[in-house]
């Protein structure tokens, strides 16, 4: 079970603890191959959003990692509309009380931090589908466990 809470997700919610989001931190490799893991970076403040489609990954690490391997140009849609982005091979690895559970990922990367934002990933449908989730808001309390395929 991989273990997370609720805190404010851009600067400007840090003082309305209505508009905390779920949170969980993860590990992020730059390995292109799912059994092998060269973490770049530990610790890492991720979103659980389940109103994306795929995970992001804020354009700072991009720049921080030189060794992520960009998969090309491609579009995403958001709020605002159709945007370009480009994507990169990212695993992410949750740290589970058992073991760790990493997911092969390709990212469009966005500026999350110059923007304002608290995060340096967000974690969309694409792998939150491979888990149960658990939101405990008045608690304060997130949980994810790995749904056994």
């Amino acid at each position: 079970m991989i273990r997370g809470s609720f805190a404010a997700a851009h600067e400007n919610h840090r003082n309305n603890r209505l508009l905390w989001m779920p949170m969980i931190r993860v590990s992020l490799s730059d390995a292109v191959n799912v059994n092998a893991q060269h973490i770049v970076e530990y610790d890492v403040s991720a979103l659980i959003d389940t109103a994306a489609d795929y995970c992001v990954i804020d354009r700072d690490m991009i720049d921080r990692h030189k060794t992520f391997v960009g998969r090309g140009t491609g579009f995403s849609l958001g709020p605002t509309g159709f945007s370009t982005n480009e994507f990169y091979s990212v695993q992410v690895v949750l740290n589970n009380e058992v073991n760790n559970v990493a997911l092969q990922m390709s990212c469009p990367a966005a500026d999350l931090r110059r923007t304002g934002y608290l995060v340096d990933l967000i974690l969309g449908m694409d792998a939150l589908r491979f888990f149960e989730l658990s939101l405990l808001p008045r608690e304060g309390r997130v949980t994810m466990s790995w749904i056994e395929t």
